[in-house]
C-alpha cells in the first residue's frame, strides 16, 4: 500500500501536476489523521473495557464481603434473640436453683460474660475506594448505598461491639475482685454461692439490664438495618454488572427485581379464573 501511494506522488511530480500533488498530499494527511483518531478511539474502548473489568472484579469483592456480614448478621440477631430470652428469665425472676444445676447451667452462669462480635469486611469496599474515579457511570448509583453501609452502619456496630466489651469485661473483672470462688466458675456444677449470687445480687441484675440494653438496642437499631442495607447493596451490585449467577440461599428472593430476559421465561398464556371468597366471621 505505501509503494502504491509513493508511486502515484512520483508520478504527479514527474508529470509537474504540483496542484494536483498538493491535494494528493493533503488527501494523505487527512487519511493518516483518520487512522490515528480511529486507533486512539480504538484504544480508548480497550481502555475503558480494562478499567470496567477492573471495576466489576471490586463489586463482585464488595458482594463476596456483602455475603459474609449478611449471614453473620443473622446469626448475631439468633445469638442476641436467645440471649434476650434468658436475660428476661432473670429480670423476672423465674429461673430457680434447680435451673442452675440442669443441662442449660452453662447458658446462664456466662449469660452476660460473652459476646457475639461482627467485625464487618471491608476489603473490597477499601479497593472501590481507592478506584472511585475510575467506575464507569453506569456503576456509580451503588457508591452511595455502600457508603451508607460502611461509614455509617459500621461505625454503630463497633461502637457497639466496644460496648459489650466493656461490661462483659467489667462484670468478670468485678467478680473476680469480690468472689473468691470465681476461678471456679469454670467447674462442671456450680456452687450454692454461685447460684444465690446469680439467682439474687441486685447489682448483678443491673449489668444483666445493660447487658439486654446494650444487645436489643444494637440488634433493633443497628444490625437489623445494616442487614437490610447490605442485602440491597448485593441486590443492586447484581443487576448493575449483569449478573446471571442466582442469589445465594441467605438473600431474601422476595421483591427480587428481575431482568427483561429473566421476565421473559414468565411469558405465556394465563386467564382468570373465578373464585370464591369464603367470609369468616369472628366474634369477640
Amino acid at each position: 500500500m505505501i509503494k502504491f501511494f509513493r508511486k502515484i506522488r512520483e508520478n504527479l511530480l514527474s508529470e509537474n501536476k504540483f496542484s494536483k500533488y498538493i491535494l494528493y498530499a493533503i488527501g494523505e494527511i487527512v487519511l493518516v489523521i483518520i487512522g490515528i483518531l480511529i486507533a486512539l478511539q480504538i484504544n480508548n474502548k480497550n481502555e475503558q473495557r480494562k478499567t470496567e473489568n477492573k471495576i466489576v472484579s471490586i463489586l463482585k469483592e464488595v458482594q463476596h464481603d456483602l455475603g459474609l456480614d449478611i449471614q453473620k448478621s443473622d446469626e448475631l440477631i439468633a445469638y442476641y434473640k436467645t440471649k434476650d430470652s434468658i436475660i428476661n428469665l432473670i429480670q423476672t425472676d423465674k429461673l430457680t436453683y434447680d435451673d442452675y444445676k440442669n443441662e442449660n447451667r452453662n447458658a446462664l452462669r456466662y449469660a452476660i460474660m460473652n459476646a457475639f462480635h461482627m467485625k464487618i469486611h471491608k476489603n473490597g469496599y477499601t479497593n472501590l475506594t481507592e478506584n472511585v474515579d475510575n467506575v464507569p457511570e453506569k456503576l456509580k448509583a451503588v457508591i452511595e448505598p455502600l457508603n451508607e453501609i460502611y461509614i455509617y452502619n459500621k461505625y454503630e456496630i463497633d461502637k457497639f461491639d466496644t460496648r459489650v466489651d466493656l461490661i462483659t469485661d467489667r462484670v468478670m473483672d468485678g467478680l473476680a475482685k469480690s468472689k473468691e470462688w470465681y476461678y471456679r466458675l469454670d467447674q462442671p456444677q456450680l456452687e450454692d454461692e454461685m447460684i444465690d449470687f446469680f439467682l439474687n445480687d441486685p447489682y448483678y441484675k443491673n449489668d444483666v439490664d445493660l447487658y439486654q440494653n446494650a444487645g436489643w438496642t444494637n440488634l433493633t437499631n443497628h444490625v437489623t438495618v445494616f442487614r437490610e442495607n447490605a442485602i440491597n447493596a448485593y441486590k443492586q451490585i447484581n443487576l448493575l454488572i449483569e449478573s446471571n449467577e442466582p442469589l445465594p440461599d441467605f438473600i431474601p428472593h422476595n421483591l427480587v427485581h428481575l431482568t427483561k430476559a429473566q421476565l421473559n421465561e414468565y411469558v405465556g398464556t394465563y386467564k382468570v379464573v373465578k373464585f370464591e371468597a369464603m367470609m369468616v366471621h369472628c366474634q369477640n
